[in-house]
Parts: structure tokens; C-alpha cells; sequence
């Protein structure tokens, strides 16, 4: 058969079910000029926010984290530093990620953060709890905090981060990149 181009409406196979195959091994199938359903497909909803203002983060307090600048939001789904899953299409099983970097933490001292799921940090993959934890030690710095894994979501879930330190007073976070909270749903 001369090459060219196939038209067609619809391709099965010939006893009505099994598999179609195209190409053959060591074929690539070029599929840049079609509209793709139901192939690979996107890792949206996805969401990406940092703060960019300094937040001062009581000690021995429980404090919500605030992203306030989005850098994405496809679905529109983050709101008031917070993530939720507003429509049955969108739940599934998501990436998340979160840090804070902590300035003027010293002589170990420890800064715990907590994933909250629907407004609890107990609750969150089953009956386990998403914690990060980190202690310095030494001379006066900054103390980073991160945690990233897949975490379970269904409609209606709503997802924050809060901070909690050991210290003797308020430390601010840096205004920077390193106070993040972002995630995207996986493809499968």
C-alpha cells in the first residue's frame, strides 16, 4: 500500500472487541495536530502559591500559613491560602507539596507544619497525620520545613498548611520562595 492519508469515522477491530494496534515496534505515532482524549492526559487540577510578604509566626501557637501571591490555579480552585477540590471530576490522587522557611531560629529549637485536611490535622490520609519537622542547632538562622507525597483527595476536600514553633518569641518567614504550597492531580 502507497503511503498516504486514512479517513475514517470509526476503527474496530473485526470480531467487535480485543485490541487495535498502530504502528509496529520501533514506530513513533505522531499525535501533535489531534485532540487527545482519553490518552495520558493532564495533571490538572493543578495549584502553585507562595507568600510574599513576611508572616510572623507566634511561638507555641498553631498558625495558619499564608500564600497569598498564585503563580497557577488552573481550576481555580485556591482561595485564602487554601486548596479545594470543588467538583467529583477533579478528586483523585494528588502530588502536594508545602514548605516554610523560618528566619532567627537557634539552640534547638524545632518548627513542626502540618498538612490540615476539612479542617484538621488528624485526618488527613486515613487516621495518619502529614507532618514536617525540623531542628536547628547552633548559631541563628533559618530553619526550612518541607514535605511532599500523594495524598488521597475526594470532592468537597479542603486542604491548608499550618506552622507551629519552639522558640521564645514571634519569628517572621522569609519573603521568598521557600514559603510555598502547590500540587496537581495525577494522571491514572
Amino acid at each position: 500500500m502507497a503511503d498516504g492519508t486514512l479517513k475514517v469515522g470509526t476503527i474496530i477491530t473485526s470480531s467487535g472487541s480485543g485490541t487495535i494496534t498502530l504502528g509496529q515496534s520501533g514506530e513513533t505515532i505522531d499525535m501533535s495536530n489531534a485532540a487527545q482524549t482519553g490518552v495520558g492526559g493532564a495533571n490538572t487540577p493543578a495549584f502553585s502559591a507562595y507568600n510574599s510578604a513576611a508572616q510572623s509566626i507566634p511561638n507555641t501557637t498553631e498558625t495558619k500559613c499564608i500564600f497569598n501571591t498564585e503563580i497557577v490555579d488552573t481550576n481555580n480552585m485556591f482561595a485564602n491560602s487554601r486548596f479545594t477540590c470543588s467538583t467529583a471530576e477533579a478528586a483523585g490522587k494528588y502530588w502536594i507539596t508545602f514548605s516554610l522557611d523560618l528566619d532567627g531560629m537557634d539552640d534547638t529549637e524545632t518548627v513542626v507544619l502540618t498538612l490540615y485536611k476539612n479542617g484538621s490535622g488528624s485526618n488527613v490520609q486515613g487516621s495518619r497525620q502529614i507532618k514536617a519537622i525540623n531542628t536547628i542547632s547552633g548559631a541563628a538562622g533559618n530553619c526550612m520545613v518541607q514535605f511532599s507525597g500523594v495524598i488521597d483527595v475526594v470532592q468537597n476536600d479542603y486542604f491548608e498548611v499550618y506552622a507551629y514553633q519552639y522558640d521564645s518569641g514571634a519569628n517572621n518567614t522569609r519573603t521568598d520562595f521557600g514559603n510555598m504550597f502547590a500540587g496537581y492531580k495525577l494522571i491514572g
